[in-house]
């Protein structure tokens, strides 16, 4: 089996479809599933073990549509504090992976996969302020996406990847995670 294909199942974008969902019916069946699939997800994919812990990139995904998904979520989520416990735990692990090996190759060579990274590192160290580790995680994550953007974009503003596609994920990558850094001051 192609390996993208349990990665892309578990970026969770469905995720935000259901708190979307949450927001518009109010029917907590949605949230339900949310659940239960996280659930089903950390219990199937533990910690550094499995295809779904070998590329940050996808970890980082994974992250921020399931932070994006929970705050959509909100009080339902907050209210549910054995849930929120088992969740936070796995996002804890999420941005200590990402700390651990962000994608930085020889030279310090970075791509849309770096990007990536500490897009996702900023999410969760915003998200996970009361963990010893956040300030860290952040810096990290705002010194790696400085960086990122003075080593991929040219003078005129292009992604040095060289591909339209390439250059709308980075360029989206890059809006996202200032417009979170600037609501959070």
């Amino acid at each position: 089996i192609d390996v993208k294909f349990p990665w892309e199942v578990s970026r969770f974008y469905f995720a935000i479809r259901l708190a979307q969902n949450y927001r518009i019916s109010n029917n907590e069946k949605h949230y339900t599933k949310f659940k239960d699939l996280v659930l089903d997800w950390i219990d199937k994919n533990p910690y550094c073990f499995g295809v779904n812990w070998v590329c940050t990139m996808e970890v980082a995904i994974r992250a921020i549509n399931l932070i994006i998904a929970i705050n959509m979520f909100g009080k339902v989520f907050y209210e549910d504090y054995e849930f929120n416990e088992v969740l936070l735990n796995s996002l804890i692990q999420h941005a200590e992976y990402i700390s651990t090996f962000p994608e930085i190759y020889d030279s310090n060579h970075t791509t849309n996969h770096t990007t990536a990274d500490y897009a996702g590192l900023l999410f969760l160290a915003l998200t996970l302020k009361e963990h010893t580790d956040s300030t860290k995680w952040l810096n990290q994550a705002i010194g790696g996406l400085e960086g990122c953007i003075r080593y991929q974009t040219y003078e005129d503003g292009v992604n040095f990847e060289a591909s339209i596609p390439y250059h709308r994920l980075v360029l989206e990558m890059f809006a996202y995670s200032t417009v979170v850094a600037k609501a959070n001051n």
